[in-house]
């Protein structure tokens, strides 16, 4: 066997210049760093040496090459070391060893590699082939073990980080681990981990404090380093939680279309493979391949085919791929009336009829597909016209809630423009949106974004924004709540940079719903009524470390490696860094920032050109 090429390791960003033209310098490929926020990859307290970690790779890949006789001692990494070994994304030998004498390493090297043989060994025999040179190899090592305080398993492990944070438990003079690798596989929290510990050592299934003082046991925490090789032949990759770290100067626009195409494939691929029309595939584990269902709800479709409606309007596409994409809309939407006995009715739920007709709404839009409109334009007049029902109605509308409501009130207004009532039906959306923004104080906001604000924007048309002022104010409260590299380099979650999160207390981590706020900010951006010029390049820089983030979240091929079935895993965007789950409800949201990021970041491009020309 070929020696490996070497390691993968984290890039320190070159300082960009001055961000002169900023919309020129990204419509081209320049270094968008500066805007980002530079990062170098820092050391955290308690964490073995990226040269420790590579040494440890080499001294295993060096083992599982080497002839009998000729092993070199596997270096000390630390208190905790992990070694797992894949064929193909199939694990065929993990072991998690927690030792306090300096070997911990040498021993699940040993565990791991002899299961792992074992079974490569029957693969080999089942397919005549020599498998040895596809294995790949993770390890993922701690050091300084932290003792865990707490009533219980949730308040001892509340300040741990999810994915980077492994948990250790010792109990009559045994050692049992769930390392931060396993965690991010079946999607465990800290508290989870705790307990799953418990069980491997056949403990009582008792709250911590009332476990630690009847049996002894002491409970543990150790931070990691994850360094895997993502596929056969390859470097070995530091991973943060799930995925690779993504630099800040990978984002360009042109990477951007790239994540925006390969989220719409994600969508397409999910399609029902059967005869019935269930339209899009259910939520699934990427790591294990564990399926929340056979099919997604109506919502998270209808928004899935708003997306791609959305997505077709790029002046990017061509005819054809525009039309592919828009076919793709109306197959999901067509499905959706089609209800089975085991499905829900989205004409039913305010929510999902709100989607669906937003999506109608965008097909009608998209000028190209007037012809797939007609087959859905009944429904999307019935669909309409439910929603009329449902504010009408007083004492059933105070149950809806504001969120719900801000939903109902973007999808009359977008339903607006094709409908033949079309005055009536803006002069009540315009009434809802009022009552909503009188009712609700910029703090909460974030409540009803981004529907509400896209509301405010869609209704304004061609003339003044008269919420304009309520709409800066809560963009610049969120951007408070943006995470900074600043508040994330000493606790080593460089990936969570980018995300919003709607809480300061405890422990709180963004996750997927930060493109709520990326939705509307992406579309105040592009309107010069709510961002003049000299505000551009500011909110430029958030939307691009929103959409980092967003990226971050998302499944590429260079891990594929990790997941359970590549193909179906690719394109798709986790609920969190940490969580594995593959989310449609994300996907989709995902691609309507982005693609309308891309469309006002052209859209002000061209105005900035026919100035200059005047």
């Amino acid at each position: 066997m070929e020696r490996r090429s070497q390691p993968t390791q984290n890039r320190t960003p070159t300082p960009a210049p001055g961000p002169g033209n900023i919309l020129g310098r990204l419509l081209g490929a320049g270094v968008v760093g500066l805007l980002l926020g530079l990062w170098t990859s820092t050391g955290v307290a308690g964490v073995p040496a990226a040269e420790s970690m590579l040494d440890a790779y080499a001294g295993i890949e060096h083992r599982i090459q080497g002839e009998a006789g000729d092993e070199q001692p596997l270096p000390d990494v630390g208190q905790a070391a992990s070694v797992t070994f894949r064929l193909r994304g199939e694990i065929l030998g993990r072991s998690g060893v927690v030792l306090r004498d300096g070997h911990a390493l040498a021993e699940a090297f040993e565990a791991a590699w002899s299961d792992a043989l074992e079974l490569l060994a029957e693969r080999e025999e089942e397919t005549g082939l020599q498998l040895r040179d596809l294995v790949t190899i993770e390890v993922e090592a701690g050091d300084a073990l932290t003792p865990l305080m707490g009533a219980t398993f949730a308040s001892a492990a509340a300040r741990l980080s999810p994915g980077l944070d492994g948990v250790a438990m010792r109990a009559s003079g045994k050692w049992t681990a769930v390392f931060p690798g396993e965690m991010c596989k079946f999607g465990l929290s800290p508290d989870r981990a705790a307990r799953l510990c418990a069980a491997r050592l056949e403990l009582p299934p008792l709250e911590w404090e009332e476990l630690r003082s009847t049996t002894g046991a002491a409970l543990y925490a150790f931070r990691t380093q994850r360094l895997v090789q993502l596929a056969p032949s390859t470097a070995p990759t530091f991973l943060f939680r799930c995925s690779p770290l993504l630099p800040a100067e990978a984002i360009t626009l042109e990477t951007l279309r790239g994540f925006a195409a390969s989220c719409a494939d994600h969508i397409a691929r999910r399609e029902w493979l059967g005869p019935e029309p269930f339209g899009l595939r259910a939520d699934f584990s990427s790591t294990t391949g564990y399926t929340e269902g056979p099919f997604s709800p109506p919502r998270p479709q209808a928004m899935a085919a708003y997306a791609l409606s959305r997505y077709a309007s790029l002046s990017s596409h061509d005819d054809e791929e525009r039309s592919r994409l828009l076919d793709r809309s109306v197959r999901i939407l067509s499905d959706l009336l089609e209800v089975h006995p085991a499905e829900e009715d989205p004409f039913t739920d305010l929510p999902s009829l709100s989607a669906w007709v937003l999506a109608a709404s965008a097909l009608h839009a998209s000028g190209a597909a007037e012809d797939s409109f007609e087959t859905l334009a009944d429904a999307a007049l019935d669909g309409v016209g439910r929603l009329r029902v449902a504010y009408a109605d007083e004492a059933e509308w105070r149950r809806v809630s504001p969120a719900e409501r801000a939903f109902v009130a973007y999808a009359i207004a977008v339903a607006a423009r094709w409908h033949d009532d079309h005055e009536a039906l803006r002069a009540e959306a315009e009434g809802l949106v009022r009552s909503i923004l009188r009712t609700t104080p910029t703090e909460q906001l974030a409540a009803v974004s981004p529907w509400l604000g896209l509301g405010v924007i869609e209704l304004a048309g061609d003339g003044p924004i008269g919420a304009s002022i309520a709409l800066r104010e809560f963009r610049e409260l969120a951007w408070r709540f943006q995470v900074g590299v600043g508040e994330v380099d000493s606790a080593g979650e460089m990936d969570l940079v980018g995300g919003v999160v709607f809480t300061r207390g405890g422990a709180p981590r963004p996750d997927w719903q930060t493109l709520r706020v990326g939705y509307l900010g992406a579309a105040m951006l592009g309107d010069a009524r709510l961002t003049n010029d000299d505000e551009l390049a500011q909110e430029l820089a958030r939307m691009l470390q929103i959409s980092r983030f967003a990226m971050q979240l998302s499944i590429t091929g260079r891990e594929s490696g990790l997941t359970k079935d590549p193909r179906r895993s690719v394109g798709g965007v986790r609920r969190a860094a940490w969580d594995p789950i593959v989310s449609l409800d994300a996907t989709a949201l995902s691609l309507l920032t982005v693609t309308e990021l891309i469309e006002g970041v052209e859209r002000r491009s061209r105005a900035k050109i026919l100035d200059s020309r005047e």
